[in-house]
């Protein structure tokens, strides 16, 4: 486990996931900052080649997380643990599921789009990149360390809960996806204790 500096610091401990095969222990629970911290704003371009801005979704909670535009291991499963959590919530707090595209490399719309498809996340979220400068400024904010390491992408894995007002209220470091069940009711449990948002911005 590390810790990185910047805005976010003190939030959480982080951790560094490879995406390559590997094994590890269960994600560890929430970990809430004393105080709430607005969320760091930005502006990137989604799958469908639209800019998006973080603040245009005040109003409803968002689910926060970064991905590997190229992983085939534990991002899909991040991002099966973000949809089963906005599932489990139903229709009465309005979710918005965002991804920041985690690869130095491979950061154009098609790539975002396509990993999109793979993985049947297409029309279930936003997968947001930019150019590199304008990945790197985000990553920074966010305490995300992206690098390539050996040939592979080696990021900081975790998915962070930003409440209806724009602050980040929870983060939960993703260790390995392994009882995505209860993971997923752990982090819909959060967004309930966020509040009832008041009326939704539109969405993906």
């Amino acid at each position: 486990m590390r810790r990185w500096a910047g805005p976010m610091a003190g939030v959480c401990a982080l951790l560094l996931a490879a995406c390559t095969p590997a094994g590890g222990s269960a994600s560890p629970r929430a970990a809430r900052p004393a105080s709430a911290t607005p969320a760091p704003d930005f502006t990137l371009t989604d799958q469908f080649g639209h800019a998006q801005t973080l603040s245009d979704f005040r109003g409803r909670a968002v689910l926060l997380t970064f991905v590997d535009s190229t992983c085939t291991t534990i991002c899909p499963l991040t991002a099966q643990l973000m949809w089963r959590a906005r599932e489990d919530l139903g229709t009465a707090i309005p979710v918005q599921l965002l991804a920041v595209n985690a690869n130095p490399r491979s950061t154009s719309v098609s790539a975002v789009r396509r990993w999109s498809i793979r993985h049947g996340m297409l029309r279930r979220w936003l997968f947001l990149t930019g150019s590199l400068e304008e990945l790197r400024s985000v990553w920074q904010r966010y305490g995300i360390e992206a690098r390539i390491v050996h040939g592979d992408v080696d990021h900081t894995a975790v998915i962070y809960l930003i409440d209806p007002k724009g602050r980040v209220r929870a983060a939960f470091p993703i260790a390995q996806a392994r009882g995505i069940g209860a993971e997923a009711q752990t982090i819909a449990d959060a967004i309930r204790a966020v509040g009832a948002p008041r009326s939704a911005s539109p969405g993906s």
